[in-house]
């Protein structure tokens, strides 16, 4: 009897200690592929832009130091668009400031660039990053969805 019970409990909490491990796991996997597509960019970016190994050096700490202000702002962004009341004028301002410390930001770092990268170059890095955001939707795009 006690082993039907305990077999009983065994099977009834299976599903629920399951499903809370594939969920860890589904974020272990995003991280990881995240992870993957940022070294693809790199390589990418590094290969389109024809980066020498001592540009390169100089060069990448400065654009991840620039990618995650813009995530910064991007994520004030989306916690401006939470709450129960919202305000679609607030929305509005706070989307136009956003694209605005965007732009300075990009500014700001197109001098620094400067200072290690030549024009062609600088000119050639927002041409690979375009050609990778193209490159990686059209990725997505082909792969069959999971449901």
């Amino acid at each position: 009897m006690k082993t039907k019970l305990l077999l009983l409990f065994i099977l009834a909490t299976f599903p629920f200690i399951a499903f809370s491990q594939g969920r860890g796991g589904n974020r272990a996997d995003a991280e990881q592929r995240r992870e993957e597509i940022k070294a693809q960019r790199v390589a990418f970016i590094t290969e389109r832009v024809n980066l020498t190994a001592a540009e390169a050096q100089k060069f990448w700490p400065l654009y991840n130091e620039k990618e995650a202000k813009k995530q910064q702002i991007r994520r004030e962004l989306r916690q401006s668009r939470r709450g129960e009341n919202i305000n679609y004028e607030q929305l509005n301002d706070a989307r136009i400031n956003a694209k605005i410390k965007e732009a300075q930001l990009e500014k700001e770092y197109y001098v620094k660039f400067q200072a290690i990268l030549s024009a062609e170059k600088i000119f050639k890095l927002y041409k690979a990053e375009k050609d990778f955001q193209r490159e990686l939707l059209g990725r997505i795009q082909r792969k069959p969805q999971k449901r």
